[in-house]
């Protein structure tokens, strides 16, 4: 029989399966001798190469004849069948040469995921599959009550953990600027920004947070923001399941791509760090679109309002499914109207409501068109721009998106085009958090994250109507695998190497603290760090140090700078300072010193690196 199965191989199989070896053997020869060679050696013939090669031929024919020889007994083919159907399994094999990439900083991972993935959905296809197929046919009630488990699960998991780093003092200073402006609200107030200075709409334009203002009155606590952005981002799977259900009349298929949705690290990553307006987006865009393609146009341009309302830039992904709308239907009109409205919020936003309240011009717009080198020239600006979409950093951000969908969404263009214009902004932005914005690890990225889901949802549908039903199988089976390994590399739950149990493990430290700051009446002005400031933030004038001995990122007019404080409140422990630039960090404790010899101020209390200081006359 072996010889049989020899005898049928034919060249195309020599050649696909020695081009294969030639990656994989590179490959390993890479991974073997990464810290001693450069991109170029890997194309420089030497012995280990050839011995890496050499096995690499060995292993991909003994695997292939095996197990073609295998799928020939259990499935009663021919030989030549068999081989012609399992070659197929070591195309995927081809995406290793990515790896060769992490020589300009590329992660391996996200060329290896889909490599390793590809090969094994294949061989279970074309092998133990084939004879018969698993179906994605289930229950819709089965599949329903998968989706609220889920659902839950998510919202549960991530407000658990943002309580616990709340209660770990690993909260930050932007958490408190909407602490603040959400309590205010609350109290019918316009109150001045933490360290900035400005009144909220300042900051961001993001008149949705007074939508928040209900929750805040039945429990005034930071933790309820924590609950509240955990449980809007997990209801985001409930319109991917049920535009899959719409588009390919599967709910089991909708199940699967709602929890690659609950897994995906754009999603958990933004869904583990401090509450951001931006972490509402995904949802009423993901809802609004549903609502689109059901020409249901009311509850659309409902979805759509919500989400221009998070978020100034929220007006371009709502604008461009304004142009879905022209392009894709009849409804030409409502198109042209949703783009105008769009463009119109967008406009006023940025050069009208923002600079009002903040005094002074688009300050976050400026970090669009600024070129990094001091020749500000159109010509300057526009190379800088082209370097950004060939740097390292966009490149892995689109395979970050792009590996745990399988690369689905490529399939449905025009769909992706929807959240195009968002990735360009991220990727062009160069302002604070400085390296942070085109990337899955900030809150920025949940604006992208529905167009790239609506574009892997027709994608699927687009291969079911040229390859039939049964082809749906190894591709969802792809994308399944894909968003689990993705989520092990990237993802932030327990199970996953990256998550940082210090991060949500509260410490006497951190009781000492919480004890003490019992004593800050509620009515006091404090300045503080930015760890505490979220603890402190339901008041309406909190800053942040050195704040009012110096600027720091103040952002108002000077006559709106304060003067005095009623409290002052630093933890000045290692773990905290090391944390901050070392300047910085030196001077906030030397600022605390000098405060603390400083015979105008008072010691409230003193324990466990915590400092409590408090001028003598008030």
């Amino acid at each position: 029989m072996i010889s049989l199965f020899t005898k049928t191989i034919r060249p195309q199989h020599h050649l696909l399966l020695c081009t294969v070896s030639l990656v994989v053997g590179q490959t390993a020869y890479n991974t073997l001798y990464f810290q001693d060679i450069i991109f170029v050696d890997l194309f420089v013939p030497s012995l280990p190469l050839a011995v890496l090669w050499g096995l690499s031929i060995l292993g991909c024919y003994t695997s292939w004849i095996a197990s073609s020889y295998w799928i020939s007994r259990h499935c009663s083919i021919f030989p030549p069948a068999a081989l012609d159907r399992d070659i197929v399994s070591y195309t995927p094999l081809y995406l290793l040469a990515g790896t060769w990439l992490n020589h300009i900083g590329v992660p391996v991972g996200l060329f290896l995921i889909p490599a390793l993935t590809g090969f094994l959905c294949l061989k279970l296809w074309n092998g133990p599959m084939r004879r018969k197929p698993p179906t994605w046919s289930i229950n819709p009630l089965i599949a329903q009550y998968g989706l609220a488990a889920g659902v839950l699960a998510f919202a549960a998991t991530f407000a658990i953990l943002g309580i616990l780093r709340y209660h770990a003092f690993r909260t930050f200073a932007d958490f408190t600027i909407f602490i603040q402006q959400i309590w205010g609200f609350s109290q019918f107030k316009m109150v001045a920004l933490l360290n900035l200075g400005l009144l909220p709409f300042g900051n961001h334009f993001s008149p949705a947070l007074m939508l928040l203002t209900p929750f805040y009155w039945i429990w005034e606590d930071p933790r309820t923001l924590v609950i509240l952005h955990s449980t809007v981002m997990a209801l985001g799977a409930i319109p991917i399941y049920l535009l899959v259900c719409d588009r390919l009349q599967s709910p089991g298929a909708g199940l699967a791509l709602a929890g690659v949705y609950l897994f995906y690290p754009a999603i958990q990553q933004p869904a583990i760090q401090d509450f951001h307006e931006s972490m509402f987006l995904a949802t009423p865009l993901l809802y609004a679109f549903l609502f689109l393609q059901r020409q249901a146009y009311g509850k659309f341009l409902t979805f759509c309002l919500l989400a221009i309302m998070c978020k100034e830039d929220a007006s371009i992904p709502v604008g461009m499914m304004g142009f879905y709308l022209w392009w894709k239907t009849e409804n030409k009109a409502l198109g042209w109207s949703v783009m105008g409205v769009s463009l119109v919020w967008l406009v006023l936003s940025i050069g009208v409501v923002m600079p009002y309240y903040q005094g002074l011009g688009g300050w976050y717009a400026s970090f669009l068109l600024k070129a990094p080198s001091s020749d500000a020239s159109s010509g300057s600006l526009i190379l800088t721009k082209m370097e950004d979409l060939l740097s390292t950093d966009f490149i892995t951000f689109m395979l970050q998106l792009l590996v745990p969908l399988g690369g689905i969404p490529l399939l449905a263009p025009i769909e992706l085009l929807i959240s195009l214009p968002t990735v360009l902004e991220l990727t062009f932005y160069n302002g604070p958090p400085f390296g942070l914005v085109g990337t899955i690890y900030t809150w920025h990225t949940v604006a992208v994250v529905p167009g790239f889901f609506i574009a892997t949802v027709y994608g699927l549908e687009k291969i079911k109507r040229t390859k039939g039903e049964a082809a749906l199988t190894p591709c969802l089976m792809f994308i399944v695998m894909n968003g689990f390994m993705a989520n092990l590399m990237y993802g932030v739950v327990p199970y996953a190497p990256r998550f940082s149990f210090s991060d949500f493990r509260v410490t006497e430290h951190d009781r000492i603290g919480r004890r003490l700051l019992e004593k800050i009446p509620p009515q006091a002005s404090v300045t503080t760090t930015s760890q505490i400031s979220a603890h402190l933030g339901n008041r309406e004038f909190i800053y942040l140090l050195p704040i009012p001995w110096a600027k720091g990122d103040w952002r108002a007019s000077d006559e709106k700078f304060p003067q005095t404080v009623d409290y002052v409140v630093a933890d000045t422990s290692h773990a905290v300072l090391k944390e901050a630039e070392p300047a910085s960090g030196d001077a906030q404790l030397q600022l605390i010193r000098a405060l603390c010899a400083d015979p105008r101020y008072s010691t409230v209390a003193a324990e466990d690196g915590y400092v409590i200081l408090k001028p003598r006359d008030r």
